[in-house]
């Protein structure tokens, strides 16, 4: 019973959700010119935690969860922001494009308690290696 009237309770306390913005000038399509299945990819499978356009599906309005999510696209924008691109230094777009690299190689991105809700965010072998071919062929031309 406690239980019920906590998880009851807490749902006045949703949290504050990072803005959404659909208009984005300094996003990196602005810079760089994306292949259409690499940019379909990264906003499937990026762009919820790692872009000011954000979804919000029906779940992220139940507390705890709400939390959970709002956490993450917080760290994930901190980290890395798709759509704050043109704001970065070439060293840290090349070095961010190499992250990419790393992160999507070994499995730890797209998260896996995401892609759990999110199928069309789970990578094939094929969109991981489009993937990290792009991210490394564009870091090569910020290194130049």
């Amino acid at each position: 019973m406690w239980v019920f009237t906590i998880i009851i309770l807490i749902q006045v306390f949703p949290g504050k959700r990072p803005d959404v913005t659909l208009v984005n000038p300094n996003d990196i399509h602005q810079e760089i010119l994306i292949d259409a299945q690499v940019s379909q990819i990264l906003k499937s499978a990026c762009y919820d935690c790692h872009s000011n356009e954000s979804r919000y599906p029906w779940y992220t309005d139940i507390v705890p969860v709400s939390w959970l999510i709002i956490h993450d696209i917080n760290e994930g924008r901190s980290e890395l922001n798709f759509s704050e691109w043109l704001n970065y230094s070439v060293k840290r777009k090349a070095h961010k494009l190499e992250e990419i690299v790393e992160v999507v190689e070994s499995g730890e991105m797209p998260m896996k308690a995401y892609t759990i809700l999110h199928a069309e965010a789970r990578l094939t072998d094929e969109q991981i290696n489009l993937i990290t071919k792009w991210a490394k062929s564009t870091s090569g031309r910020y290194l130049e």
